[in-house]
């Protein structure tokens, strides 16, 4: 079941991010499972999107990668709201999307494109 995990992180800073995702490496060694990522940062902080094959796969890559990192970075234990992915659309082929993921410095795999079109988690 394809799930997604959204982190609301107040107070959160870009150098935060910066330090987590160096510690966690997940454009050198993308996690198993790992689909797409996204952040985004606003007055109040951080929000953190995560799309993934499966919640086995995220819980394993949290408590192996992404917990520790957040710990040597000094922001604790950081809660994930895990759904269930219903839908997933883009808006027009997901080849238009490989340049806008390159320049977000994403590393575009041929599984995503694969997921989108063949639905992601199956019955989309």
């Amino acid at each position: 079941m394809t799930i997604m995990a959204v982190y609301l992180v107040n107070a959160a800073t870009k150098q935060d991010y910066d330090d987590v995702k160096a510690a966690i490496g997940w454009e050198a060694d993308p996690p198993d499972g790992a689909l797409l990522h996204f952040v985004g940062f606003d007055k109040e902080g951080a929000c953190s999107i995560e799309l993934w094959e499966s919640e086995a796969q995220f819980e394993a890559y949290r408590r192996d990668r992404y917990d520790p990192a957040c710990e040597q970075a000094g922001l604790g234990r950081l809660e994930a709201r895990v759904l269930e992915v219903h839908n997933a659309a883009a808006a027009g082929p997901v080849e238009t999307y490989v340049p806008i993921l390159e320049s977000a410095r994403l590393r575009p795999r041929a599984a995503i494109g694969e997921q989108f079109e063949h639905g992601v988690g199956g019955g989309l």
